[in-house]
Parts: structure tokens; sequence; C-alpha cells
């Protein structure tokens, strides 16, 4: 009689135990991998349709004079519906309130600290302002008028005059509502169409801003130029 060669319960429980071990070390990495690209994917998704929406915008003589709009908000939302409304697949909008269109936790910088919404309108909140919406997807975007020198100064964008800042949420209700994860910030200046805060930044203020290092308010404000980039 031939004999069958077969492995012994020890050595098939070791094949098993080792397998565990491999699995335990790269299923995680694994999952971390695709969950980030997913995000990634999101933040350029809404980028792009913001973009887009602001092309509409300059297409269709919206180079709004945002001085009237700072003065008077019934301005700045007839120019929202007029020029970003039509453009965009929105399931909800919130006029002067944000409830329902924005997560009632605040919205924090990349280093934990409160983030203040330096916009004309609101309650000095990220996610207050002119107008709050809801995009067909669950992200949440605000719109909110940035007086003169603002985006300058703070966004450090070489614009001086007053302009539109948009907050966006790729996240909507969930967490974790911290600017640089998931929570991003643009402006649409004429002439120029959609920008990023901090495009005009130097490398290292870019790099330092989007990083545990950074100290101030800001923290977290260049993180989308690097995303647009990967």
């Amino acid at each position: 009689m031939k004999k069958i060669n077969s492995f012994t319960l020890s050595e098939v429980l070791i094949t098993l135990v080792v397998i565990g071990i491999v699995a335990a070390i790269t299923v995680p990495a694994i999952v971390a991998n695709y969950t980030e690209k997913a995000r990634i994917s999101r933040i350029k998704k809404i980028y792009s349709t913001l973009a887009n929406a602001m092309t509409y915008v300059k297409a269709n003589g919206g180079d709004y004079d945002f001085e009237a709009a700072a003065n008077n908000k019934d301005e700045a939302e007839r120019w929202f519906n007029s020029y970003i409304k039509p453009y965009l697949s929105l399931s909800k909008i919130c006029y002067n309130d944000s409830k329902g269109c924005w997560s009632n936790d605040n919205t924090r910088a990349l280093n934990g600290k409160v983030l203040f919404n330096t916009g004309i309108y609101g309650d000095g909140l990220v996610g207050s302002g002119v107008i709050t919406a809801v995009l067909n997807d669950g992200s949440f975007i605000n719109f909110n008028i940035w007086g003169k020198n603002t985006a300058k100064t703070i966004a450090k964008i070489n614009y001086t005059d007053f302009t539109i800042a948009i907050h966006f949420d790729i996240d909507g209700e969930n967490g974790p509502n911290t600017m640089g994860k998931d929570v991003f910030l643009v402006f649409f200046i004429p002439n120029r169409g959609l920008v990023p805060a901090y495009i005009d930044a130097s490398i290292a203020e870019k790099e330092k801003n989007c990083s545990q290092t950074e100290t101030s308010n800001t923290a977290g404000f260049s993180c989308l130029l690097k995303y647009l980039n990967m």
C-alpha cells in the first residue's frame, strides 16, 4: 500500500496562525490605503464640481461686485441663486441659518483649535454665513463674503478686494469636522476662478500649515493643495 503524505494537526495549526498574523498586519494597511484613496477622490470631485460651477459663473457674467454683496445680504443671496444654484445638485439650502446644512460640532483647525470664519456674515464660526447647502452626495458647502485684504492676510492669496469664501465638508454630518481632513477652504477670485487657500504662499509656508507643527488657527488651510496634486 502506498504511503499517503499528510500534514499533522500541529503543522496545520501553525500554518493557520502564520496566515492570521500576516492578515492582521496587511489587511488594516490595505483598508486604510483604500479609505485614504476614496477620501482624496471625494475631495477632488467636490472641488471639481465647485470649479465647474465657477466657470459657468464667469461665462454668464457673474464676476460680481462683492462689495455690494458685503453691504447687502439680499444681493449676496441673489448672486448665489442666479449664478451658483443652477449649476449645483443640491438637496437642501439654508439661508441665514445653517442648521441642517452644517455640522452642529465646531469645525476645528488641524491642530485642534476651534476654527473661526472671518467672513462678514454669520456668527463667526465656520458653517455660518450667507448660504449653507447640502449637495446630493451629502457633503456640505458654505458661502460667505470676506472683506478687503482678508484673503491675502489670512489665506495667503494675492488678492485684496472683497471675495466669496467657500468652505466645504466632504463628510457632511460625519466627523472629524477638521480643516485639512474633511473640511477645506476655497475662494472665487475674479479673473482666476476657484482658488484654494494658500495657493500663493511659499512652499515652506504650505508644508508647515498642513502639519502638526502649525500653531495658528489657520492650521490645515493648505492641505487641499497637497491632495489636489496627488
